[in-house]
């Protein structure tokens, strides 16, 4: 199965070759993973099947005064080696120093929440890799003071867009639609009440409705500089290939064009596979 990088834990030749020759890096890795105890620390954490806004719905938050975090995806939480990881926005002296003070996964990340805020003075940290939702249940085990915003958008059309991207691994109709089915199983598994369910559709119908009341259920007051496209699009990310739309007023113009562009078999197999989930999102299936 041809899934995202991140989603690839197995044992690689590579990984095995550097066990053999550094045994202990192994089970410093295996103790760092063990996390102790639940983080104190509220985030946000913005997740969902791959394209389905999560980048757009990060911009905006980042566009607000009191928010901040990473620029990139961090994939945090499907590391298994944090000694060759580092944080792209983020100077790695800085990072392998917080590294080296930290006793577990979740301890690190609590470090580099409270660094970000710390050094551009925000309340709130943000963090969006759209493959956590497939790890949803843990996240709020780890993160229990933490809310959580689900991006979801018709598969049909969300695969369509990853063609569009070639950072994007999943072109396979199968392989996307059962990504995107595990993620809808998962938040269908885990505890709603820190959970905001953001549909793609909706906020790009009703944009200042829909991030109004996101900005309430998280507990910070919205800012009318949210939606001003030139915000939202001043990331890098805005200038990579498959992102430039970020530029552009949120609008539905890429809503619902499954219809005119999928073809019979594709839109059949993510129907087939996927088909549990939508009905729960009201995405109706073609007759």
């Amino acid at each position: 199965m041809a899934l995202e990088t991140a989603l690839r834990r197995g044992p690689t030749l590579r990984r095995l070759a550097k066990v053999i020759r550094q045994p202990e890096v192994l089970f410093r890795n295996l103790r760092f993973l063990q996390s102790g105890r639940p983080s104190a620390v509220p985030c946000i954490f913005v997740l969902g099947p791959p394209r389905s806004g999560t980048t757009l719905v990060q911009n905006i938050l980042l566009a607000h005064s009191r928010v901040t975090g990473p620029r990139h995806e961090t994939r945090f939480f499907f590391r298994s080696n944090f000694s060759d990881h580092f944080i792209p926005d983020m100077d790695e002296r800085d990072y392998r120093r917080l590294l080296e003070a930290s006793s577990s996964q979740v301890d690190l990340f609590e470090r580099v929440a409270r660094h970000y805020m710390e050094a551009e003075g925000g309340s709130h940290f943000v963090e969006k890799t759209p493959e956590h939702a497939l790890r949803l249940r843990f996240l709020q085990e780890r993160f229990p003071r933490s809310k959580f915003v689900f991006c979801v958008r018709d598969p049909r059309d969300g695969f369509l867009s990853s063609l569009r991207n070639p950072r994007i691994k999943l072109h396979d109709p199968r392989d996307f639609a059962e990504t995107w089915a595990r993620c809808a199983d998962e938040l269908a598994a885990a505890r709603p009440a820190s959970v905001a369910v953001l549909k793609y559709e909706e906020l790009c119908a009703s944009p200042l409705e829909k991030i109004e009341a996101l900005m309430a259920f998280l507990g910070v007051p919205f800012e009318e500089l949210q939606l001003r496209p030139a915000n939202v699009a001043a990331t890098p990310v805005s200038r990579e290939e498959g992102h430039t739309r970020l530029g552009a007023p949120i609008g539905g113009e890429t809503v619902g064009v499954w219809r005119r562009d999928l073809g019979a078999a594709d839109r059949q197999v993510i129907e087939a596979i996927a088909g549990r989930g939508m009905a729960t999102f009201g995405y109706g299936v073609s007759p």
